[in-house]
């Protein structure tokens, strides 16, 4: 669905983890990376120069695919890159026609004018299609919610996408963070109970997920973006910085590990943005007059 930012094909997702043993009568407990002593963070100019590669890669693209350049807007706003990383350097009107699709424009323009009918309709099933619908439906009410009220269940909305895992969790954790900057929570203890599981829920997925992929790395993104710094291993910055490409972009997966992609490099991008400016100044990913 062209209209829904990032969204690819979901899949649920499982992990068993063994409880702690006794070590005088049994080995250790294997530890996952993030669980494991605190490796060393990547040296700052590894950072900058996979960064600078990456960027460089955005501007070979006669048209970086829309999704990725409204995230690439983003980052300019909030790390301050240059003009020729604002939307209106690629596309010099927004190119998504499809109704479902005008929310997404309040990334880069104030003035969009979106009707609840727009965002697409609430679904009770449990196909794939019914959550893509949904988590379609649960970012666009999100983007205009200081403009048009949200539904009286959208919350139980945003638990259950974020039950899914996956994309449908990234997702669910961007919507509740655009809540927030739109001034749209009305039960702080609830969000905040949300949003911690989210962290707990991305720190896990972040580990699971193959890498280099797509998923993983939007999966470190928004864990910075809503705040889990904390939670995040120096080793998984490391790997992104690994495993970019001569072009400098990112692959969206092992089936494709030689080819990259726009969104997998805007993810990975985002990723060390954020994790090299912990002091940026916080910026709301809607875009307000």
């Amino acid at each position: 669905m062209f209209y829904c930012l990032f969204l690819a094909a979901c899949h649920s997702s499982s992990s068993n983890q063994p409880g702690p043993q006794p070590p005088q009568h049994t080995a250790p407990r294997i530890q996952k990376t993030d669980e494991a002593a605190e490796p060393a963070p990547p040296h700052p100019s590894l950072i900058k120069a996979a960064t600078e590669k990456a960027l460089e890669y955005t501007q070979k693209k006669n048209k970086l695919d829309p999704n990725a350049a409204l995230v690439l807007h983003f980052l300019n706003r909030k790390f301050n890159m240059g003009s020729q990383y604002d939307f209106s350097h690629f596309y010099k009107k927004y190119p998504i026609s499809d109704p479902r699709g005008r929310a997404l424009e309040r990334m880069v323009n104030p003035n969009v004018k979106a009707t609840a009918a727009d965002f697409g309709s609430r679904y009770k099933g449990t196909s794939l299609v019914d959550h893509l619908s949904n988590t379609s439906y649960m970012m666009n009410c999100a983007l205009m919610c200081d403009k048009i009220p949200l539904p009286d269940d959208y919350f139980t909305l945003l638990e259950q996408q974020t039950q899914l895992g996956r994309y449908f969790l990234t997702h669910a954790a961007l919507s509740l963070q655009w809540l927030k900057e739109n001034g749209c929570i009305t039960d702080q203890a609830r969000a905040d109970k949300l949003q911690n599981l989210q962290k707990e829920l991305l720190t896990k997925l972040i580990v699971e997920v193959e890498q280099p992929s797509d998923l993983g790395m939007e999966a470190v993104a928004v864990l910075l973006y809503i705040g889990g710094r904390d939670k995040l291993s120096p080793q998984r910055i490391t790997n992104i910085i690994n495993t970019q490409l001569p072009d400098g972009g990112w692959p969206l997966g092992r089936n494709s590990a030689k080819q990259s992609h726009d969104h997998a490099t805007v993810h990975a991008l985002w990723a060390l943005l954020e994790y090299a400016n912990p002091n940026a100044p916080a910026t709301t990913w809607i875009v307000k007059n």
